[in-house]
């Protein structure tokens, strides 16, 4: 008979009946089952409450992964396993499950850390822009739908000149431009000679969605999106002048030399995993 270590609680109020859904590789005997219920039974009970992700995260855990490593080359569980590894040792947990039906389920907060971690991984480690499959609906969606931390979303979209919105990479060559575009009007500045980087919000937006953006109320624009603009560290200014040419003229790095890491470039392209964590971002 399979050991019953974990199962699904439910209390049925129509028979007052406590169900306890058992997964076992096949139908126990009538009598095996009388005596797993007599053990449960007398077995004293201790409520221990978590707040255990989600079977929505475990599945899109997994889609995720799942779809990141088919275009690295790996199997869905070795793909998982790889990045667990990486951002256990990044954040400092201790191995998790990302089953909730596990002991060592990882908690809710950790679970949308991972997926947010996943998501950005993909875009700064191997400038990889992820869809999630919507099978009923027979759509892609991409993975700004499923960000939580938008700072740092945005932020990776920044350093590897994709869009936002939709993920498009900038590659001129093809005629799809990427570019650093200010929500924040400009003019409030006086000019754009004016742009240090540090004062507006903005983001990286492909050439349809910039249009969108100046023919949208900005508020609008953002609802409909799901998504938020940010302002700059003297840092990502320091690296956007040399992705963004025709951005932040103003911006004097000598002046602000003291809260620049003025080995960004070599670091980022060594540490690209690490680049939340080192606080490049928030430099």
């Amino acid at each position: 008979m399979d050991k019953l270590k974990t199962g699904i609680f439910q209390y049925d109020g129509e028979s007052n009946e406590l169900k306890l859904y058992w997964n076992v590789q096949s139908i126990p005997k009538p009598s095996d089952l009388k005596l797993q219920t007599e053990i449960l039974t007398n077995t004293p009970i201790k409520l221990i409450p978590q707040l255990r992700l989600s079977l929505d995260q475990m599945r899109l855990i997994k889609v995720l992964t799942s779809e990141y490593g088919a275009i690295l080359g790996y199997e869905q569980p070795e793909m998982q396993e790889i990045l667990r590894d990486e951002f256990c040792e990044l954040y400092e947990f201790e191995w998790f499950s990302t089953s909730p039906y596990k002991t060592e389920a990882c908690t809710l907060e950790v679970a949308t850390k991972f997926i947010d971690f996943i998501i950005n991984h993909a875009i700064i480690v191997n400038n990889i822009y992820l869809y999630v499959i919507d099978k009923k609906e027979k759509r892609a969606i991409p993975c700004r739908e499923y960000v939580s931390d938008f700072y740092s979303y945005v932020v990776a979209c920044y350093l590897n000149k994709k869009c936002v919105v939709c993920g498009q990479r900038h590659e001129y060559e093809q005629g799809y431009i990427v570019d650093f575009d200010h929500a924040d009007k400009v003019g409030t500045l006086g000019a754009r000679k004016y742009d240090d980087g540090l004062q507006l919000r903005g983001w990286t937006l492909c050439r349809k969605h910039h249009q969108q953006r100046e023919a949208t109320p900005l508020l609008d624009f953002m609802e409909y999106w799901h998504i938020a603009p940010i302002k700059l560290s003297p840092t990502l200014v320091a690296i956007g002048q040399k992705l963004y040419p025709e951005q932040f003229k103003a911006f004097d790095i000598e002046k602000h030399r003291p809260h620049v890491r003025l080995e960004v470039q070599e670091f980022v392209q060594k540490n690209k995993g690490k680049l939340f964590r080192q606080g490049i971002a928030y430099a």
